[in-house]
């Protein structure tokens, strides 16, 4: 291979303890960052492999399993309204998969077609083998935790202390009373009913974080698989289940699976081969949590006073808590789930037509049927006022493959050529249907067909359709030169007739040094290769129709239908393009003691799919078009080395690291020659610096003369100003984009005793607190109607105080100090220890009464450590990618013990 390409072993992920196959390649592969949307078992991952490319369409790579493209997208809250995701990959079985390969440049990922262009994540899963059938049992069994605490918020004195002390910055003078004298002006002149009782009823203690939380949460797992075969046939067939619950209360995940793979020699020439997997993924108290809902469980810790208690005397929830919905009532008495129902089969017919030249067809079908549900009770929360709700749908994705393909292979003296020629063609279906229903008479009532009122339903249907022509060939001589070339016209629905089909390539060259007469005598290295590819791949990640001029039929005029211009359309739209080059090296020392490779990527990113602003006269506010590029380059090493190689004692060390430089280097201009600049509150796409770079106040800290807060007034340093308005907006050095990443693992084994860690590193990037207007407010959001942060407690006090954290006042709506600023943007650099495992392999002589042929019992820990670099990020670093934190469940951290039989 001429490619950039990092291959791991399905030993080295089946035992991880995770919901999605995905979270397993973190810090384990050069140049891929990986961050959690969400630590709810099975939520998305946003995965980046080499930077970010596109502004507007999507920058998540392609997902192969057994060499043809699947599904990898959210598949539940069809609502849309901030529940927990579900990943596609939840439903794959991490036991089942034999090798995970992620390809990065273009010369590896032109195989797959011109949507390799984010990269290929390719899964092959497990085959049978011409061997004695044999029995796989594995199952494992723990515990989990956040990951990190988050911030800490107000406990009830505090939040008192700082009340109090409000109410006399702002009334002490006027009224002329003290401070200690603040409690008797609150009771005078009922401020705070909600105090005083919290006051009389002798100062209870109500923690809503703890009251919230599912401590030591239980995660099963449970896999039995059998293989085997002979020289015509052979076979894999595997059962599992696994059963997580949510570090929150109400909310678990499980799924079970089984999969079938079969092969089988029909003639000397012909061979048949199918592999068949069938999963349910239930996703059981989707919470609301991808925003500041009332109803989200973890914004009660942030959102819900402590005054307040969670449970009343009787030992029921309570109602009455202020602004937020009591979870702990919501969790026992809503419904909401995700449920995916996932069936894959890929078979494939192959003829030796003549000697080395071979005839395939391959048929391949993936279908999902989502299920999603969401009841809210007739007494308490979001639909109390309406008796009731239930939303529910129903999506059913089909997606079929359909490839033929001709293969040759010659080989004569030290000339070694093979060439393939290959036809493609997928359609993907996706039918949905809603309904919605309100007032329901009794309690237990939740279906739509029992509800009394305003009831609705919706349904659509998509397709999108790729179809390929591909054709590549590899020459090998003397194993020492190697070229290949592949070429691919690829043809997309996404965009109009005339424009649906692109032209991608890529060549690639490598040079084994090592074979060289002249390195015969350089004993101390055993491996020395050069390569290098460059190529062109495409994008077509947009919404489905944006090439045309619609019509929408959706609307009401007057209680009759109505039609309006719902898109803009452009149909000269086409791919998005990229032009990648890399150049590396790989290395091996004193016996392949010491291996490793370096390289350098520059992948150029050009007719970027980019939504331009339209004047609004025109009806719309933007269209897709292809204007702009981006760039993104970086150098990625990897190095493995055996420290001790011996046959009782073996010590390995590898690590891996790198860097990332991502710049726009184009965007759309308006009729004068400007460029239209992106903006959004927090962010800005410029030319000359990396996408959606941080761009906000510059604050300056608090006045030490009279508690107010200051901003720098050109933005970046020198004069202050302590009126928010007047200081300027500018970028503050750095996005959410990490520029440098890496990981480190050590494994050791001694006489069966065996001990692995997995390090993983990312830096250089910035992450903003969302929400922190609300906790970090010097004023009643934080003190009357939300919570506050433990943070506040550091405020200003008096004439010399050096601080961050304003003066508090009772009405303090006009000083800003938790409005957007860099006060609440910290550096994003971080490195978590991802896995630590110690086991042992029982010996032989121990297995043998019990027939066993191997078994091995491990306890493994999962995210036990977390380093920040910023002492001020107090939230998960682990952020989504696009850099803010959220009132999400963090990373889960865990403790399992497992027990591997092989028989």
């Amino acid at each position: 291979m001429t490619g950039s390409t990092i291959q791991l072993n399905g030993d080295d992920i089946r035992n991880s303890p995770v919901a999605t196959v995905d979270q397993t390649l973190q810090g384990k592969v050069p140049g891929l960052t990986i961050s959690a949307s969400s630590g709810t078992p099975g939520s998305i991952q946003d995965i980046r492999i080499r930077g970010v490319g596109s502004i507007n369409a999507g920058n998540d790579p392609l997902i192969v399993i057994d060499g043809v493209p699947v599904i990898n997208t959210d598949m539940g809250d069809s609502e849309n309204t901030g529940r927990s995701s579900l990943s596609a990959l939840a439903s794959i079985n991490s036991a089942d998969i034999e090798s995970i390969t992620v390809l990065k440049d273009a010369s590896a990922t032109s195989a797959y077609g011109a949507r390799g262009s984010n990269g290929v994540i390719v899964i092959t899963t497990k085959k049978g083998k011409n061997a004695k059938t044999t029995f796989n049992l594995s199952t494992s069994y723990g515990f989990q935790n956040k990951a990190t605490a988050g911030r800490e918020v107000l406990t009830g004195v505090q939040r008192e202390e700082l009340y109090l002390e409000a109410v006399y910055n702002q009334y002490g003078t006027a009224y002329d009373f003290t401070e200690a004298e603040a409690y008797d002006f609150v009771v005078a002149n009922d401020l705070n009913p909600t105090l005083v009782n919290w006051v009389d009823a002798d100062r209870p203690i109500n923690d809503w974080d703890a009251a919230m939380r599912n401590e030591n949460a239980p995660v099963f797992n449970m896999n039995f698989s059998a293989s085997g075969g002979n020289e015509t046939s052979s076979f894999y067939s595997s059962l599992g289940y696994n059963k997580t619950e949510s570090v929150v209360l109400g909310s678990q995940f499980s799924r079970i699976n089984g999969s079938l793979n079969y092969n089988r020699v029909l003639s000397d020439r012909v061979k048949f081969s199918t592999s068949n997997t069938v999963s349910h993924t239930n996703q059981d108290g989707a919470i609301l949590e991808q925003s500041a809902y009332f109803a989200n469980p973890i914004m009660s810790k942030y959102f819900t006073s402590p005054w307040y208690a969670p449970y009343d005397e009787a030992g029921e929830p309570t109602f009455d808590i202020g602004g937020p919905y009591n979870y702990l009532y919501l969790k026992d008495h809503d419904i909401s789930y995700n449920k995916l129902t996932r069936m894959m089969n890929n078979s494939f017919l192959e003829v030796e037509i003549i000697d080395n030249l071979k005839f395939k067809t391959l048929v391949a079908m993936d279908f999902n049927i989502a299920d999603y549900k969401n009841h809210s009770n007739r007494v308490y929360g979001d639909a109390s006022a309406e008796g009731g709700s239930t939303y529910t749908s129903l999506g059913r994705n089909i997606n079929i493959v359909t490839q033929n393909s001709l293969s040759y292979v010659m080989q004569k003296d030290e000339h070694f050529v093979s060439a393939l020629a290959l036809i493609e063609y997928q359609k993907n279906q996706y039918y949905f249907l809603d309904a919605y229903g309100e007032s329901f008479i009794a309690d237990g009532l939740t279906n739509v067909n029992s509800a009394g009122a305003n009831k609705d339903a919706d349904s659509y249907y998509e397709d999108w359709m790729n179809a390929s022509y591909l054709g590549m060939v590899n020459y090998e001589y003397a194993d020492k030169y190697v070229v290949d070339a592949t070429f691919r016209r690829e043809g997309s629905s996404r965009f109009a007739a005339g424009h649906r089909f692109g032209n991608f390539w890529s060549v690639g060259a490598a040079w084994n040094i090592i074979k060289e007469d002249f390195m015969a005598n350089l004993d101390f290295v055993s491996n020395l290769r050069l390569r290098g590819s460059y190529g062109l791949s495409g994008n077509s990640a947009i919404n489905l129709n944006s090439y045309q001029a619609l019509l929408g039929f959706d609307a009401d005029y007057a209680g009759a239908g109505a039609i309006y211009p719902s898109t803009y359309g452009n149909s000269f739209l086409t791919w998005e393009k990229n032009r990648n080059y890399d150049l590396g090296f790989d290395f091996g020392f004193l016996s392949e003691k010491i291996t490793g490779s370096f390289a350098y990527f520059n992948k150029y990113t050009f007719d970027l799919l980019q939504a331009v602003p339209l004047s609004r006269t025109s009806g719309h506010a933007s269209y897709t078009s292809n204007i702009g590029e981006v760039v993104n380059k970086g150098i990625e090493a990897l190095v493995d080395i055996a420290i001790v190689r011996s046959q009782d004692l073996n010590v390995s060390l590898s690590l891996n690291f790198a860097t990332l430089d991502n710049e726009v280097v184009e965007l759309a201009k308006d009729g004068e020659g400007n460029y239209i600049n992106i903006e959004t509150g927090t962010r800005k796409v410029e030319v000359g610096h990396p996408i959606y770079e941080w761009r906000m106040k510059k604050y300056a800290g608090v006045n030490p003369e009279n508690g107010n807060p200051q901003w720098y007034l050109n933005g970046k340093d020198g004069e202050v100003t302590e009126t928010y308005a007047s200081a300027a907006l500018e970028f503050q050095g750095g996005s959410a984009i990490p520029t440098y990443s890496g990981g480190a693992g050590i494994h050791a084994d001694y006489k069966g005793v065996y001990f692995d860690m997995n390090l993983y590193l990312a830096g250089g990037h910035k992450v903003y607190e969302d929400w922190s207007f609300y906790t970090h407010h010097a004023g009643r959001y934080t003190i009357e109607y939300y919570q506050g942060v433990s943070d506040l407690m550091n405020r200003w006090q008096e004439v010399g105080d050096v601080t961050d954290v304003p003066k508090m006042y009772y009405n303090n709506t006009g000083n800003n100090a938790s409005s957007t600023s860099t006060r609440f943007l910290y550096d994003g650099t971080y490195a978590r220890v991802k896995d630590i495992v110690i086991g042992y392999n029982l010996p032989s002589e121990w297995l043998a009464f019990a027939k066993f042929q191997s078994a091995s019992i491990y306890l493994r820990g999962t995210n036990l450590f977390t380093w920040v670099k910023d002492e001020n990020l107090q939230y998960d670093p682990e952020v989504r990618a696009d850099g803010f934190t959220r009132l999400t469940n963090p990373p889960i951290k865990s403790v399992s013990f497992g027990l591997n039989l092989n028989f």
